[in-house]
């Protein structure tokens, strides 16, 4: 009985030794990159996270930041929306465009929000409605400002919302506000109507989305902005 079970033992051994070893080679580490957007941008999170699961070779880390507080230096690639800026530095791929639309509590009478209506009442220092707008040098207002306002100082009774998400809180709990956001931001639910623009000013606040880059983008980078190309209208 003993010699059996050596036997047996041996065999084992023998069996073991004689497997063929795993020479596969270890799972490659993921390439960190690391985005930042600005506000206007918020809605991008769920593209990106989607890009990140479909492509495990990036370990993507993503952080949202003020128009006025973006640096080149910070990040692999920044996210903002308006014409890439002008100067020699870094390189912009453009991934999709933006539509702002202008916006309203559903009390107010969408006949009294033509574009002159809505001058005066960004200007006019007894508003028939309250305005509310976003921080200096943030892009979406700055394409307000140019294209709507046509560069008119804004009243001093205009309110100021941090981003699009408390843009929208503020819409809807006021039956007097006003304001504007990007189109992506909405989902229909909401409690807002969408107040239309004559064509030219309308067209004027179609804008770009763009990649900014310290240079043409490359390997891992350019597949991950292709693929954020193709979730973007």
């Amino acid at each position: 009985m003993a010699m059996r079970n050596l036997l047996a033992l041996f065999l084992v051994c023998l069996t073991q030794a004689c497997s063929p070893f795993d020479y596969s080679p270890p799972p490659e580490t993921p390439e960190p990159m690391s985005v930042i957007h600005t506000p206007a941008l918020g809605w991008m999170e769920g593209p990106l996270h989607r890009c990140a699961l479909d492509h495990p070779e990036i370990a993507l880390t993503v952080e949202e930041r003020p128009a006025a507080a973006l640096d080149l230096e910070a990040a692999e690639v920044i996210l903002e929306l308006g014409p890439a800026p002008a100067g020699p530095e870094g390189h912009a791929t453009l991934l999709g465009w933006e539509q702002i639309v202008i916006i309203a509590n559903p009390d107010i009478p969408a006949s009294q929000l033509e574009l002159p209506d809505l001058q005066e009442i960004y200007t006019t220092l007894e508003p028939g409605y309250q305005a509310w707008s976003y921080p200096e040098r943030d892009e979406l207002r700055v394409l307000f400002d140019e294209f709507v306002m046509e560069n008119k100082w804004l009243s001093p009774h205009t309110k100021i919302a941090p981003g699009p998400s408390a843009m929208l809180t503020a819409i809807q709990g006021d039956t007097q506000a006003v304001g504007y956001i990007p189109q992506s931001w909405l989902t229909g639910e909401e409690n807002i109507q969408v107040i239309p623009m004559d064509e030219k000013t309308a067209a004027s606040l179609r804008q770009p989305i763009v990649a900014l880059t310290s240079q043409e983008p490359d390997g891992s980078t350019r597949i991950f902005l292709a693929c954020l190309t193709e979730g973007i209208p």
